[in-house]
């Protein structure tokens, strides 16, 4: 599977060359930044279920976009290899949306940007710290954050009414920001989740997997749980 991925990929690579916006010509236009979420995965399939058909929330995105805006999509480079040549193609068939390299870094393309637009997921924090407005169609942890910041979406009727006004009234406050990143870090434990607890492949390694580091982080989590939850390691509530 692995050496049909790759095959599948330098064909796909080849067949869309052409098609591919490339970095330099995105500070020619205005545009919405959308990153593709790799499949499956727990923001699409458990959490927003409603819109775990990514080509139709591309068009439901690009149907509410201001009059000159496009849609840039990226994809996730989880998923190189592994989506086929005609789900590129419908994605590029989408009147006002562009297909831009995986290998293009996200940040350069989040800067030259008017906004993102998303599911959920991980990038649309970097957009908020990169000082953009976000729209998502889910909930997530930084929601929290105020609506001229990220706006999440209850309607998806409401969606170019919310792009206008983000775009319009759009206020970076740092002082949440700050506030929101501190409140994570003191309430959270450095616990090495994907590498070692979930085995997830080519991720970035706290220390070298094993059975002990393995066990070490199963009793951190544990630890932390049940501090969490206001009790001691024999399952009784704490005074």
């Amino acid at each position: 599977l692995k050496v049909f991925n790759r095959i599948r990929a330098r064909f796909i690579d080849f067949s869309l060359t052409h098609k591919y916006v490339k970095i330099s010509e995105l500070n020619s236009i205005k545009y919405a930044f959308f990153p593709l979420h790799s499949e499956p995965e727990v923001s699409l399939m458990l959490h927003n279920k409603v819109y775990n058909n990514q080509i139709e929330v591309i068009r439901l995105f690009t149907n509410c976009l201001p009059t000159g805006y496009k849609l840039v999509v990226k994809d996730h480079p989880v998923s190189i290899g592994k989506r086929s040549y005609n789900y590129y193609k419908k994605i590029i068939n989408i009147p006002n949306v562009r297909l831009i390299h995986h290998s293009v870094n996200t940040k350069d393309i989040i800067q030259q940007s008017e906004l993102l637009v998303t599911v959920a997921g991980s990038v649309s924090f970097e957009a908020i710290l990169l000082a953009k407005p976000v729209i998502s169609l889910g909930k997530d942890h930084h929601d929290i954050l105020p609506d001229s910041m990220i706006k999440i979406i209850d309607d998806p009727k409401t969606i170019y009414y919310e792009i206008i006004k983000i775009i319009k009234d759009y206020k970076y406050k740092e002082n949440y920001l700050k506030y929101y990143i501190a409140s994570v870090m003191k309430i959270s434990k450095k616990i090495d989740l994907y590498s070692s607890l979930l085995g997830r492949p080519n991720r970035y390694k706290i220390n070298q997997r094993g059975d002990n580091q393995f066990r070490k982080n199963i009793k951190e989590l544990r630890d932390f749980t049940l501090e969490i939850i206001n009790l001691d390691p024999e399952g009784e509530k704490k005074c």
